[in-house]
């Protein structure tokens, strides 16, 4: 079995808005010319059997994180609903830059094997970012592995789709487990407007802010495959197999956690606030002699 450029032995099976609203897009540096990738990407997603993978020519990384979204409802060991500075019964949204949804447990739904992050145009009791009481327009979800799963170096694949609906800004990305900004590694955001725009992103400490926007399919069509190689040395970065991305300045080397979430860059009075991120699978790979 192969995840794009990696190669794996079914051993055993596993347990278990616009720009300008991006998190500190106005502080990045333009695109780098970026080292060519050490990695052959091949298509072909891997099976739920995979358990080792050979990465980058010949170390073998051990599965250690595969959940399955299996019965009717989310598996709370596994995933939390809010990100952890805010998690509360009430919900949350990240109040750093421009977004209009109100995150809740509710809108995080199971079904035949699938994952589905809910936005709704909803009048949502939520609070302002002086704790005051405040009605949102817009409710969604977003799940993260804040308290079952935190890693430092790892290759991350998602197999995903994206919602149809203009003004919806799905995102995977990786945060610092110490709760602090920077780092922050995106896997992918994806803003849907009549002419959708998909971006990769590094925000290191200290250092440069690379990034990318590839050019891909339409990712609300069919299903896609989201990669992110994370090593000492360099991150690498992956859609549908295409190197989206290689970075070897600026790498975090602190323990960080997975995180998706649907949000809206536009207010559900104009249009925004519909649709669904669906995930049918999180898989993440550790190198020989991870501390983390």
């Amino acid at each position: 079995l192969v995840l794009w450029g990696m190669t794996f032995s079914a051993s055993a099976k596993p347990g278990a808005g616009s720009e300008t609203g991006h998190r500190t897009i106005s502080t990045h540096s333009s695109a780098v010319t970026t080292p060519s990738p050490v990695t052959t990407p091949t298509p072909g997603p891997a099976g739920p059997n995979a358990t080792d993978a050979t990465i980058f020519g010949t170390t073998t990384w051990r599965l250690k994180f595969h959940p399955l979204f299996s019965g009717t409802s989310l598996n709370h060991s596994d995933w939390a609903t809010c990100y952890p500075w805010a998690d509360r019964p009430t919900g949350c949204t990240n109040f750093g830059h421009s977004e209009f949804q109100w995150y809740l447990p509710g809108q995080d739904r199971v079904s035949n094997g699938l994952l589905y992050l809910v936005a709704q145009r909803k009048r949502t009791i939520g609070i302002s970012p002086t704790g005051q009481r405040l009605t949102y327009g817009c409710r969604s979800g977003m799940v993260t592995t804040f308290h079952s799963f935190q890693f430092e170096y790892g290759a991350v694949q998602v197999v995903a789709r994206m919602p149809h609906t203009e003004g919806m800004w799905p995102a995977l990305w990786l945060a610092a487990s110490n709760k602090h900004f920077p780092p922050e590694i995106d896997i992918v955001e994806h803003w849907v407007r009549p002419k959708y725009r998909t971006g990769v992103f590094l925000h290191s400490v200290g250092g440069p802010r690379p990034y990318n926007y590839p050019r891909t399919a339409n990712l609300a069509v069919g299903w896609h495959t989201f990669t992110m190689v994370w090593t000492a040395h360099q991150i690498e970065w992956l859609i549908d197999g295409k190197i989206a991305l290689v970075v070897s300045h600026g790498i975090p080397h602190q323990s960080m956690y997975f995180i998706a979430n649907l949000a809206s860059f536009r207010a559900a009075s104009k249009g925004g606030c519909n649709g669904a991120f669906l995930i049918r699978s999180v898989q993440i790979w550790r190198p020989p002699g991870a501390k983390h």
